[in-house]
């Protein structure tokens, strides 16, 4: 038995088809209508353009969204003109700026779809989706610097878009949305390991997404296409590059040997600090070895203050949780750690830079890698002396018991010097949109050839001698190093080390603009036999850098 289904009726599209399929009149070019059978000849349309492989649905979809991508980002550039030319408070030239930085967006965008999402979707928070999101009216939440309010897109680093205290790294300078070749520097400089004037920044969101915001901020600046360049360089030289910060430490002491001025300081240990962190045993151990191998030591220096490094680290020793490092007194410099030795108790601290992945819950460190070593006012912990601006209009130079130390340490003309260097140094950096540190070694570098260093004058009551004083606790210090050293292995760590330095002929230029200053104060160093350490510093350092021999003193030192 059959069952008849009735057809629908056919529909217009369909009758069209049948017509288009009907026609066998080859003559007929396509897009004509043919006159004999009364049909308008055309190419049937084929899904996913043609597609006739999976590798070819993928190459349509990718031009769908390539196409659909250049028709939003066109929208939303000529709403982007519109907004700027109805901005009555923008003079022309600010209006020009803008529009130039608008094309040098639109073409970067269009080569990268990517660039143009300023919120991943998959990581941001509510709060971020909800201030991206918000109308005009909707009153948004700001931070107030250096006498504007600038909101969380001005950041590149935002931990909670609620919360402007989670806010770091400023792009903008001056108002909202103005970013400057100086302002994304100085962000840039503030990842380094060394950071920008020797502090560097906390981040409160993941790097990579700190970097993409920087990057999409350097093509918004207003800058030359060789200073966005020098920016660009810069930034995938610290992207890698792991988090920092100082820590507190213990004594500073001196001691004379051959006539060679020797520093001695416990500067590190494996104890919990007023953060709850610790750097552990073994990772201060694997910092020794690291150093061992590479044969790369941390420069001694006032205050984790760039610019002013008066010492080598000779050798670095670990024993009963203490980190006891020594080394040598540059030469002309001796008056500094003189000072220093005269103006009080004495602490040491250091910069570090450190993987996050190095780092436990506990805050226990297994790996870090340090800097510099800094002496200063026992008591001030280094991690708390965040006084430093990020902006030029801020720059403040040594206050208070800071500079009571430097002056100390350097004298009254020195730190007037060094202050005016570092305002120099700054400017200079924020004009080229350079790293501050980079130009501040240069311009701190000693004269190509310097004059003579004038003779000591005698002592008018005859040769005193001076005792140096050893803090309390540092004798026994120094017996467990004796006492404790370790075999030091000698594998070199394949670690990610210190960005590379900036182009040396960048540097020049600006140094160049920049006389270094150096105010010699005379001062001999004394040969008492009570200040005297048997034996020579090369003898130590070269027995401490033995791998199958520990640290020999002479008890008698």
């Amino acid at each position: 038995m059959t069952t008849e289904v009735e057809k629908p009726d056919p529909t217009p599209e369909t009758v069209e088809a049948e017509k288009r399929a009907a026609c066998q009149h080859g003559d007929t070019a396509v897009g004509e209508k043919c006159h004999e059978c009364d049909v308008m000849v055309s190419i049937p349309i084929s899904m996913f353009g043609g597609a006739q492989s999976f590798a070819d649905v993928d190459d349509w979809r990718e031009a769908v969204e390539a196409e659909r991508n250049v028709g939003d980002l066109t929208f939303e550039f000529r709403e982007i003109m519109d907004n700027i030319f109805a901005d009555d408070t923008l003079e022309m030239p600010a209006k020009l700026n803008k529009i130039n930085s608008a094309i040098d967006e639109m073409k970067e965008r269009v080569d990268d779809p990517e660039a143009s999402k300023e919120i991943d979707l998959s990581t941001a928070t509510a709060a971020e989706l909800e201030a991206h999101r918000a109308p005009a009216h909707t009153k948004v939440t700001t931070k107030r610097e250096a006498g504007a309010d600038f909101k969380a897109s001005d950041f590149a680093s935002v931990g909670d878009a609620t919360k402007p205290t989670t806010w770091k790294l400023r792009l903008a300078q001056e108002r909202s949305g103005n970013f400057t070749v100086g302002q994304v520097g100085r962000a840039i400089t503030a990842m380094q390991p060394s950071g920008f004037r020797g502090q560097r920044v906390d981040l409160t969101a993941p790097k990579d997404q700190v970097v993409s915001k920087i990057r999409r901020a350097i093509s918004r600046t207003g800058g030359t296409d060789e200073q966005k360049a020098k920016l660009r360089e810069r930034l995938n030289a610290v992207k890698d590059i792991s988090f920092g910060r100082t820590e507190a430490g213990g004594s500073f002491s001196l001691k004379e040997i051959d006539g060679e001025l020797v520093w001695i300081g416990v500067y590190s240990n494996a104890f919990i600090d007023h953060d709850d962190e610790t750097l552990s045993a073994a990772s201060h151990k694997e910092f020794i070895a690291h150093c061992e191998a590479a044969q790369r030591w941390p420069k001694l220096q006032l205050w984790h203050t760039p610019g002013t490094e008066f010492g080598e680290t000779k050798t670095i020793g670990y024993a009963d949780r203490f980190t006891v490092a020594m080394g040598t007194i540059d030469k002309g410099r001796e008056d500094v750690a003189r000072r220093l030795e005269k103006s009080g108790q004495l602490a040491m601290s250091h910069g570090f830079a450190y993987d996050p992945n190095d780092r436990d819950a506990d805050g226990v460190f297994s790996r870090y890698r340090t800097h510099e070593i800094s002496v200063l006012p026992a008591g001030m912990a280094a991690n708390e002396l965040t006084g430093w601006s990020l902006n030029t209009e801020e720059i403040q130079m040594f206050e208070g018991k800071q500079r009571d130390f430097f002056v100390a340490a350097l004298g009254e003309d020195e730190t007037k010097a060094l202050e005016a260097q570092l305002a120099k140094a700054s400017e200079a950096a924020e004009a080229e949109g350079m790293a501050f540190k980079d130009i501040l070694t240069a311009v701190a570098a000693p004269d190509p050839a310097p004059e003579p260093k004038p003779e000591p004058k005698a002592d008018p009551e005859g040769d005193k001698s001076t005792t140096a004083t050893m803090p309390e606790g540092i004798a026994e210090m120094i017996k467990a190093v004796n006492d404790g050293f370790a075999t030091v292995t000698k594998t070199l760590e394949q670690h990610g080390e210190a960005i590379e330095e900036l182009q040396q002929s960048d540097a020049e230029k600006l140094a160049a603009k920049i006389r270094p200053i150096r105010i010699a104060v005379p001062a001999g160093a004394s040969e008492s036999d009570d200040t005297v350490m048997n034996g020579n510093i090369d003898r130590i350092v070269r027995d401490a850098n033995k791998a199958d021999q520990p640290l020999e003193l002479d008890p008698n030192d």
